[in-house]
């Protein structure tokens, strides 16, 4: 790995019309995005800073833009509420994610670039299926600005202007295991209900049938019990 020691300039260009917001470089070092203000952003060439294509569609001012880190598309999100798709090949929007109801201050692609994970003004982060456009959930854990928003191949790292740090991870396996074994409990328990009735043995058939919550079973073992 290359240190740095003496630096300088290479090049100086006016970039947008206002502020500059973001600026990201692409996976192979090769290309620059910029967002701003000026509602657009625009995509450069690394080495000489060369304008390759701007990108126009948001109706208020860019917050952040992301390199796909698979595809050869961005990410934008804006002060509109809205986080859009773009096409590198032409520049232009081949999905618009929407459900924010306030700015959207940082966005991220998440599980090799499949989601997409987006920050708001009022605190809230969604998690967007990246082909469908739909909202997977919505994360509710800060009370101010979300500004800070870095995702990983299985947790989301958010920073809010609440000061607090929340750290989000995926938990789909094992609420899906969690259920399997609930579901083979419950069937293990209704087995278990059916020999201790076909035994004859109402008063423990009574007792786990008001334990497994079923009413009308309860009913049905005590008129067999009186």
């Amino acid at each position: 790995i290359q240190k740095l020691h003496k630096t300088k300039c290479v090049y100086t260009v006016k970039a947008h019309e206002k502020d500059i917001n973001c600026v990201t470089v692409s996976p192979n070092d090769k290309f620059i995005i910029t967002g701003s203000l000026d509602k657009t952003a625009k995509v450069w060439s690394a080495d000489k800073g060369n304008l390759l294509g701007v990108l126009r569609g948001h109706k208020r001012g860019i917050w952040s833009a992301r390199f796909s880190p698979v595809d050869q598309c961005v990410l934008t999100s804006s002060g509109d509420a809205l986080v859009k798709l773009w096409r590198l090949s032409d520049y232009s929007c081949i999905r618009t994610y929407e459900g924010h109801s306030a700015s959207v201050l940082n966005c991220q692609f998440t599980t090799l670039g499949r989601q997409v994970v987006s920050c708001c003004a009022d605190g809230l982060i969604k998690l967007w299926d990246t082909q469908t456009s739909e909202c997977v959930t919505t994360l509710d854990g800060h009370t101010d600005k979300c500004w800070a928003l870095m995702a990983t191949e299985d947790s989301i790292i958010s920073g809010a202007a609440d000061s607090l740090l929340c750290f989000w991870r995926d938990v789909t396996a094992e609420e899906e295991e969690e259920e399997i074994r609930e579901e083979q409990i419950q069937s293990e328990q209704q087995q278990e209900l059916r020999n201790l009735l076909f035994d004859g043995k109402l008063a423990a058939a009574f007792a786990l049938s008001l334990a497994l919550n079923m009413p009308y079973k309860c009913l049905g073992v005590a008129q067999k019990i009186l």
